[in-house]
């Protein structure tokens, strides 16, 4: 069979617009996803996820729920892009665009936001709730 892909807009179907392309093979494979996969694409807003052939219906809806956008506890919906700055490169950028308040982060992890409400740097820290980062 020849290899087939999944189509996703990033900004609609992936958690704050941010696909990791490496992060989020290793969360496919790590799945009870049984296709195989064999590359994932990202080019003009689109996240494209191949396997060697056509999905079984169980293994679709592993990948990107029942609905669209994907329903929590999909991996596409689930999934989180990881930003990094090299921390010695202080002549670097990093701009949030203002955002509705995201679910608060999974224990073990943390996330940042610019809410736009309140114009704010808000993080959660190991599942709690969202604190203004910087009072």
């Amino acid at each position: 069979m020849p290899e087939t892909g999944t189509t996703y807009t990033i900004v609609n179907d992936f958690l704050n617009s941010i696909v990791d392309t490496t992060r989020l093979t290793d969360e496919i494979e790590a799945s009870a996803i049984t296709g195989t996969l064999t590359r994932i694409d990202t080019m003009d807003g689109l996240c494209i996820v191949y396997f060697a052939d056509v999905l079984s219906s169980a293994d679709q809806i592993i990948l990107d729920g029942e609905v669209s956008p994907p329903s929590t506890g999909s991996l596409i919906a689930d999934h989180t892009g990881v930003v990094a700055v090299p921390p010695a490169d202080t002549t670097q950028l990093l701009e949030w665009s203002g955002t509705a308040e995201p679910a608060v982060s999974p224990a073990g992890t943390a996330r940042i936001y610019f809410d736009s409400t309140s114009k704010k740097l808000r993080i959660s820290e190991d599942g709690g709730a969202y604190v203004n980062l910087i009072a």
